[in-house]
């Protein structure tokens, strides 16, 4: 399989993926910044190219992975399929519900397909949660807290809470109403960094008979320069703990 992989932020995730993965043969790595593609064709050995329109066009790519800013979502995974591209999505799908719209369209237009990167429903811990909910081990589930903590890791992702629920509490919603449903009333509290850089946020869903609870921050210290040169870092999270009549169970660390 030969993969275009389009972004060198969170991009850099994906490509030590594909670096230990079998079934990749080739991978192709797009960025605006030559510095950075150096730093990436060194550590993994992958081709790389600022050409963004040759490679979409490319005819031997299978899959085009797009890791670029969530505005440019749409347009690019737009484009590689009409030119015939499978393409995979990194979270959030995109910015806008229109814009959502127009890649589900040029989806059913093209024949292509779309992946979207819901990596966190396989995470070990919420299929352990998801399964204890299911099976009512400790009784039905009343109130679940989750919360994630994260520095300003990414360059161009300020976090600050007009983007905070969008760029890192989707998987938590998608957790609650994939076990709860659509609550009934939200409630949202919030508070923005220094210079509108990060924020923090709490959100609490309310059901009949349930509550969630998801706190998220993007205020924590930034890695120091010894863990930079490291492995590419993620946002640290907390377990997700699920309450019901008798002793509570709590899922093994993310």
């Amino acid at each position: 399989m030969k993969i275009a992989l389009l972004g060198t932020g969170f991009g850099q995730v994906h490509a030590a993926v594909y670096a230990a993965h079998p079934d990749v043969d080739q991978v192709v790595v797009f960025g605006r910044t030559p510095g950075k593609l150096v730093k990436i064709a060194g550590q993994f050995g992958f081709a790389t190219t600022t050409d963004l329109d040759a490679l979409i066009a490319d005819p031997s790519v299978d899959l085009v992975d797009i890791c670029l800013p969530t505005r440019l979502h749409a347009e690019v995974a737009v484009r590689a399929m009409q030119a015939g591209r499978d393409v995979l999505i990194e979270l959030p799908l995109a910015s806008t519900l229109n814009d959502a719209r127009r890649i589900i369209g040029a989806l059913q237009a093209s024949g292509r397909r779309a992946f979207v990167d819901m990596f966190s429903r396989f995470s070990p811990a919420n299929q352990h949660l998801r399964q204890a909910v299911a099976d009512q081990r400790h009784g039905p589930l009343k109130v679940l807290e989750i919360e994630g903590r994260s520095a300003l890791l990414w360059e161009g992702y300020d976090l600050g809470l007009d983007t905070l629920a969008l760029d890192m509490m989707h998987a938590d919603f998608d957790l609650v109403t994939g076990l709860l449903g659509r609550p009934g009333t939200i409630q949202a509290v919030g508070t923005s960094g220094p210079d509108g850089r990060g924020s923090a946020a709490e959100v609490i869903l309310s059901y009949p008979h349930a509550i969630a609870r998801c706190t998220s921050s993007s205020l924590m210290p930034g890695p120091t320069k010894s863990a930079a040169a490291g492995a590419p870092p993620s946002p640290a999270r907390c377990s997700s703990t699920p309450c019901g009549p008798g002793s509570p169970a709590r899922a093994p660390p993310l």
